[in-house]
């Protein structure tokens, strides 16, 4: 199967990062906003103790636009489960229960696929704390950020202006609209994002760091704390100029949330300290006991240690009116926040403009498990927003918004589609048909335009349905293409093949002394030659959009071609089935699990847990049949796609 072209992202990403340096213009702007108060409730402490938590990322560099007060509306539950949250500008991120990320507002969900232990959301850039402590960032449109001395091809997009995270193992991360910093194993403090000279953190070890405005603090392994201004002097927190402590709690904190221009800890006897800008009593926090505490722009919030949340300062858009319930983690961005509840829901309350506010998503994707289905297949297939299986009979079944209801009947051996669906029958006659009417592909039938070729007369032993042609392999091992009219059309290689997978614009074919070749389909007089296919020798190969993946002998994956959302970087170990899809690919092991890797828009490269037998990728969503023959299918469902029948 095969898929339209990918969408470009050099505009996304342009766009993203001028708003991530206009940030960082505004904070070395902003000046004597810190006011040096130091306020704490004056409570009897022995109701509770605190235990730390998740602290906020700190908000926005700019001044407040106002707004009507009032109160937030209703939040309703998000049927999205995370076990950790960060929110920031416009955007929250969150950690799944199976250590994947997903977001919501103005960023995309990362495409540096992975798990993750946590996520930190800056301005116009996103932060991810690998399972192996190794820190990854992404642009707003989910790119990875690499080093300038890679291209886009290589797999993320490149920022000239963006200081990466220095290699080694981290144990926690925080990020602001500019920087970001990080503790590492060993306890020391470590800073990247837009340059800054001035931003040298603290020598020592430390337990936790949150970045703000233009600074960041931090809580030393002995409770003490310590901050800096990340831009030199005249940043946002003034008293911190000259390296001066002016401000700071006497004492010790547990945990600690830098805002735009204030901070707040939680003590360990669970009272909360704030300190710096209160011009909207921000810096004044309510009496009582706490498990964490995060602090946004010109508000806060807390979790108490009866589980429910407790706001203070601006109210602007009801962000400082929370929702009732019990809650476990808490994140506050500039104007809004989210919290997540004790079963694993996400609420979120304040401005919520550009969808910050909404944490649901309009697929099924990974967030809810794939559709259980008593649907039972000898192979299946997937295109543009439909799927087709042969059943064990032989009968053909389709579903999905582009799938006619009743396709050819008669029995077959396999079935492809993208556009169109073609099925091989078990005579080896190939039979075509329109995907939404249901009529067949045939001379005279009106179903395709006057310029279509036909498929040849003869008998196939496979099928490969492209985005604009097809391709088969007939029973003498011979390749032949047909379909749209296109220029620079070459004819497929002479030979015999065992076989064939049309993409976009190009094939390939695995021969039957397992070599690769491949062709040009359907490039443009000014689009680049196809991507020389890699030599030794294959049992399979799989075209996608721009690239392309193959099965070695040994059972190792390689692919090439297009690498921009890290789609051809090849996982290690051993496979026994490839798939390629839009900017994504999966791959069976041969322990029977799947591995998908590259684009994850709409889950698609999260594949379900189980044994599988085959798969294969479409242009937004995937299906794999398991071992007792039924299928699964995830992704993007808008259409159907991604729910089979039952039978």
């Amino acid at each position: 199967m095969t898929n339209p072209s990918p969408k470009p992202k050099t505009a996304i990403a342009n766009r993203q990062l001028m708003l991530a340096l206009l940030f960082a213009a505004f904070a070395v702007q902003i000046t004597g906003c810190g006011k040096g108060v130091l306020t704490e409730s004056d409570v009897d402490p022995s109701g509770g103790s605190g235990t730390g938590g998740v602290s906020g990322t700190g908000g926005a560099t700019t001044t407040s636009t106002g707004g009507a007060f009032g109160e937030a509306p209703d939040a309703a539950p998000s049927p999205l489960i995370l076990k950790s949250i960060s929110a920031g500008y416009s955007t929250a991120c969150g950690a799944r229960l199976d250590d994947t990320i997903v977001c919501w507002g103005t960023n995309q969900d990362p495409r540096v696929i992975g798990t993750y232990k946590s996520v930190a959301v800056g301005g116009s850039w996103n932060c991810g704390l690998r399972m192996d402590g190794s820190v990854v960032c992404f642009d707003g449109s989910g790119v990875a950020i690499v080093p300038t001395t890679m291209g886009q091809g290589d797999g993320g997009v490149p920022m000239t202006n963006f200081q990466l995270p220095p290699e080694g193992s981290f144990v926690s991360i925080s990020t602001g609209y500019a920087r970001g910093c990080g503790v590492k194993v060993d306890g020391t403090l470590a800073c990247w994002g837009v340059p800054a000279a001035a931003d040298v953190p603290p020598s020592g070890t430390f337990a936790s760091v949150s970045v703000g405005g233009s600074f960041a603090c931090a809580v030393r392994t002995d409770g003490t704390v310590t901050c800096w201004n990340q831009f030199g002097a005249g940043g946002v927190f003034a008293p911190l100029d000259g390296g001066g402590a002016a401000g700071l709690p006497d004492g010790t904190l547990t945990s600690i949330s830098a805002g735009v221009d204030f901070v707040c800890g939680v003590r360990p006897a669970g009272n909360i300290a704030c300190w710096g800008s209160n011009s909207y009593g921000q810096a004044r926090p309510p009496a009582g006991t706490f498990t964490s505490v995060a602090a946004g722009n010109e508000y806060a919030c807390g979790i108490k240690t009866d589980g429910s949340l407790a706001c203070w300062g601006d109210n602007t858009y009801g962000r400082a009116t929370p929702p009732a319930g019990t809650f476990t983690m808490l994140a506050t961005g500039y104007e809004f926040a989210c919290a997540i509840r004790t079963d694993g829901s996400v609420t979120c309350w304040g401005n919520g403009a550009m969808g910050q506010t909404t944490p649901t998503k309009p697929d099924a994707g990974p967030d809810l498990p794939p559709a259980s289905s008593t649907l039972a297949l000898k192979s299946v297939d997937t295109g543009f927003e439909a799927a087709c299986g042969v059943k064990l009979d032989g009968t053909l079944i389709c579903w999905g918004a582009r799938a006619p209801a009743t396709p050819p009947v008669g029995t077959f051996t396999s079935v492809s589609l993208d556009n169109w669906p073609c099925a091989v029958s078990t005579d080896g006659a190939l039979v075509c048909w329109n995907a939404l009417t249901g009529e067949l592909i045939v001379p005279g039938s009106g179903s395709v335009p006057s310029d279509f070729t036909y498929a040849p007369a003869g008998s196939y032993a496979s099928v490969s349905v492209g985005y604009v042609r097809d391709c088969g392999v007939k029973t003498d091992g011979s390749v032949v293409c047909w379909g749209g009219a296109c220029s620079n059309v070459e004819a497929p290689p002479s030979g015999k093949f065992a076989s064939v997978s049309s993409g976009d614009s190009w094939a390939c074919g695995v021969t039957t002394n397992s070599e690769l070749d491949c062709w040009n389909q359907c490039l443009a007089p000014l689009v680049p030659g196809i991507p020389s296919p890699p030599s030794g020798t294959f049992t399979s190969v799989s075209v996608g959009g721009s690239f392309a993946c193959a099965l070695r002998t040994n059972g190792a994956l390689i692919c090439w071609g297009d690498d921009s959302p890290e789609a051809a970087r090849t996982p290690t170990g051993t496979f026994s089935a490839i798939s390629t899809g839009n900017q994504y690919a999966c791959g069976i092991r041969t322990d029977g699990t799947i591995t998908c890797w590259g684009d994850n828009t709409y889950g698609r490269a999260t594949p379900p847990s189980g044994m599988f037998t085959s798969i294969s990728a479409g242009t937004e969503f995937a299906c794999a049949i398991r071992t007792d023959s039924t299928v699964a299918c995830w992704g993007n469902n808008s259409s159907g796609e991604a729910t089979p029948p039952m039978q």
